[in-house]
């Protein structure tokens, strides 16, 4: 993909997690900033001003099904709504 030039890319650290909701199961590509103050996810997630959280590759399902996942490219969760967030790959 190209673009202009004044583009900006952001070097991200992508962190696979498993995040549980009231009412799904999600799992995705959270993606950190190395190096910095978001480096690690939990920082991520309680910056105040963070309302969303976008995760990459993703499979879902309901909370507690044997349903199969269904995938996405991208799901974006609401933070208030994260239950439990647990670190599948990487370090946090």
């Amino acid at each position: 993909m190209t673009g202009s030039a004044d583009q900006k890319v952001i070097e991200t650290k992508p962190v696979f997690v498993r995040v549980f909701t009231a009412n799904f199961e999600i799992e995705g590509l959270i993606h950190t900033k190395p190096g910095g103050y978001f480096n690690r996810v939990t920082d991520l997630l309680n910056l105040a001003k963070m309302i969303f959280v976008p995760l990459t590759r993703v499979r879902y399902r309901p909370r507690g099904s044997d349903e199969d996942f269904t995938s996405a490219e991208c799901l974006v969760v609401k933070v208030d709504d994260i239950e439990i967030t647990h670190i599948l790959e990487g370090t946090d």
